[in-house]
């Protein structure tokens, strides 16, 4: 099986997506992670200007930082238990601002913003050309699993982009395994971006797995649902331990 080269396109892994999201595979890109999603992301859109709610994941900020971005930051406050306010993050938005970086769930904070609240973000972006790009790598691990995705909000706004992975939910972070939905625009362009064969051949077996895990994610919510409220519990029980209620597989 490692004696020949992956398919550099993922066309397989890229049908057994697209039947799992319910998008067409041009509106997929594969990649080493969701860290190789992000770096084309920056390659591709050439951002001047990004606004990243903090904390957040890191990788945002050092992508950013390395692509020579000016970084605006939204403090998540500890007194609204690190929950996001939409309203207040939509009034920073400003037109010289390219695009928005959202982790839903948030890493570090569990956190899980709400549909409403992502569809008037989108709105308020649109009007003034901002991309905003969810990362979604644990959405699966939510109460809901990837009903709580927004991925079929890419067929209203052309200005979303979201960000998957299959690190966390099949547990396998050293197989490397990311991906991208967005715009045909976009993902060509990162298509064309991108190092041929970065995406090994193990990854792609991911395609034979992904229609029969049905059952596999349905028995992987149910335990989450009972052991993350029962560690929930049990943290909270520590003194002078202050627990935030997780929204995902971590606190």
């Amino acid at each position: 099986i490692s004696e020949n080269y992956p398919d550099p396109e993922c066309v397989e892994l890229r049908k057994a997506i697209a039947s799992y999201v319910d998008l067409s595979i041009d509106n997929i890109i594969i990649g080493n992670g969701a860290s190789e999603i992000i770096s084309l992301l920056f390659a591709a859109l050439s951002p001047k200007r990004v606004l990243i709610p903090a904390p957040s994941f890191s990788e945002y900020q050092r992508f950013a930082a390395n692509s020579m971005c000016e970084i605006d930051f939204h403090r998540l406050r500890e007194q609204d238990n690190f929950k996001l306010d939409v309203e207040e993050l939509a009034a920073k938005l400003t037109y010289d601002l390219d695009v928005v970086f959202l982790c839903n769930p948030n890493n570090p904070t569990s956190t899980l913003i709400s549909r409403a609240d992502i569809e008037l973000l989108l709105k308020e972006a649109e009007e003034k050309g901002i991309t905003v790009i969810i990362d979604e790598a644990f959405i699966e691990l939510t109460d809901g699993g990837k009903r709580n995705s927004v991925s079929d909000l890419l067929k209203i706004y052309n200005n979303l982009f979201i960000i998957r992975a299959f690190t966390k939910l099949f547990a396998i972070p050293g197989v490397r395994l990311g991906y991208g939905l967005g715009n045909r625009n976009i993902i060509s362009k990162m298509w064309n971006l991108k190092i041929p064969w970065s995406v090994n051949t193990f990854a792609c077996l991911i395609a034979e797995f992904l229609p029969q895990a049905g059952e596999y994610l349905q028995r992987t919510q149910e335990w989450l649902a009972n052991e993350k409220e029962y560690f929930y519990v049990q943290l909270s029980s520590i003194d002078n331990l202050y627990v935030f209620k997780p929204e995902t597989n971590f606190i």
